[in-house]
């Protein structure tokens, strides 16, 4: 008799809308009620700050995130100022279609009832209608994706030129939200015109398809290229998003973060590999004055050429009014760049000479490096400890190999070379472990014939 019920019910033509209406009272809930993720309203890629500046006219700053979402809560903001509950409230709203959608794109190919089921479990459990609720590009990006799909659906049923043109359209936008869909839109194409065994027609609709969605993506792809003097198609997170899938397999396929490689997800080194292109170096403006006149200036030099250099900073190329930029100009490869900056005093301090940061100035100066060796150490002059520092010191307790930079390896300034410099080792670059060891011993270093094992308190290993 449940089965019966359950079956009349789903046969209701009411199922995609009471499913629609169910998506949009969650996404209301999380939004202005809870939300289960920690993130707030801002969300966790900046976008909040991109729509910012790109409200303030100044030109999207990044290649890291594509421009898409970042436009769409310009809009909002235009509209209605920095008020955050505008974008979201309007992806809510888009993110509650996402029922209806599925229900059309599933109805061509199955029975009502399948797509009302299906329609009412994405209403009920989508993941998107949680991400509907904080600055993320997945729930706007999802309604244009599927509502791609749904055309290009029709299109391909009815051989209509104009769906394959609004699909090419959205398909054109979809990677400026999320990267990872790039690639589709030429499966998609390829795969109708087999299905379609290369049929006149077939060909020239899936040709309208492929030159829409490339027109779309052409004008950041040239963007891109004149940044950077590469072939991006989406952003640079594109390269991170595939990284993050090698790392969910096996035991790790539900957690990446528990995959041992996610540690190397992040850059060793302070780099760029841009080589033909400025370094823009930024700082946050701290003074001790009101006047916003005082100069700060960049100074560098490089393991190239000895001869400092004053960059003046220039605020227009950065997206928070308060921080300064300096350009550096394109520099070989490879090179290291000293840098620190400089402050005038204001006429009211008491005389002397500029303020400096890092406060030792050319003493103690930050370090950039410029190379294409993304997996190598790139700190070739000893300028930072890193952690190709700590492989070294491994394996010269370990196995006793030469260890040219000993003295300045020796941290503990004891004369030699051994575990306890490995000990200070992690106290310097994770002092956090200090706290998790509770009085333990911070690290030990296990040898074999073939492994030399830093184990820490913690359970955490570097072999």
């Amino acid at each position: 008799m449940m089965r019966h019920t359950i079956a009349r019910w789903l046969d209701s033509e009411r199922v995609p809308t009471l499913a629609a209406l169910i998506s949009l009272a969650l996404g209301l809930f999380f939004t202005f009620v809870w939300a289960p993720h920690p993130w707030g309203w801002q969300g966790i890629d900046a976008y909040h700050e991109l729509a910012r500046t790109l409200a303030r006219g100044e030109m999207f700053p990044t290649t890291d995130v594509p421009w898409g979402y970042a436009y769409y809560a310009t809009a909002f903001y235009s509209l209605f100022g920095e008020r955050l509950w505008a974008p979201l409230l309007g992806q809510v709203i888009a993110n509650a279609f996402v029922p209806i959608l599925l229900y059309r794109l599933v109805r061509p190919v199955a029975d009502h009832r399948v797509a009302a089921l299906a329609s009412l479990i994405v209403g009920l459990f989508s993941f998107n209608t949680i991400y509907a609720s904080t600055e993320a590009s997945d729930a706007i990006c999802t309604v244009l994706f599927l509502l791609g799909l749904v055309m290009f659906s029709k299109g391909w049923r009815l051989a209509s030129l104009s769906s394959f043109v609004v699909s090419g359209l959205l398909f054109g936008l979809v990677p400026q939200f999320r990267p990872n869909l790039v690639l589709l839109p030429a499966v998609m194409a390829a795969v109708f015109v087999l299905v379609s065994r290369f049929s006149a027609r077939a060909i020239g609709h899936a040709i309208a398809f492929s030159v829409l969605v490339l027109a779309l993506q052409l004008p950041w792809i040239v963007r891109n290229y004149q940044l950077t003097g590469l072939f991006l198609p989406t952003s640079t997170h594109g390269g991170v998003q595939l990284w993050y899938g090698t790392l969910q397999v096996g035991p790790f396929l539900e957690s990446r973060a528990h995959n041992p490689r996610f540690h190397f997800a992040s850059a060793a080194f302070n780099y760029t590999s841009l080589i033909h292109r400025p370094v823009i170096l930024t700082s946050a403006r701290r003074t001790c004055s009101d006047d916003r006149s005082i100069s700060t200036e960049l100074v560098y030099w490089t393991d190239r050429d000895p001869q400092h250099r004053r960059v003046p900073a220039r605020p227009a190329l950065v997206h928070e009014r308060n921080d300064l930029a300096f350009e550096v100009p394109p520099q070989p490869n490879p090179t290291v760049i000293y840098y620190y900056f400089e402050q005038a005093r204001p006429a009211s301090a008491t005389p002397g000479p500029a303020f400096a940061w890092p406060l030792e100035g050319e003493a103690n100066p930050l370090v950039f490096f410029v190379s294409d060796d993304h997996l190598g150490d790139l700190d070739a002059h000893g300028d930072v400890l890193d952690v190709f520092d700590l492989v070294r010191l491994l394996r010269h307790i370990g196995w006793q190999d030469a260890l040219p930079d000993a003295a300045r390896l020796d941290l503990n300034q004891d004369g030699s070379v051994n575990e306890s410099d490995v000990v200070r080792f992690v106290e310097l670059m994770a002092p956090e472990s200090l706290q998790r060891a509770k009085g333990a011993v911070l690290g030990r270093v296990e040898v074999s014939a073939d492994a030399v094992t830093l184990r820490l308190a913690d359970g955490s290993w570097v072999s």
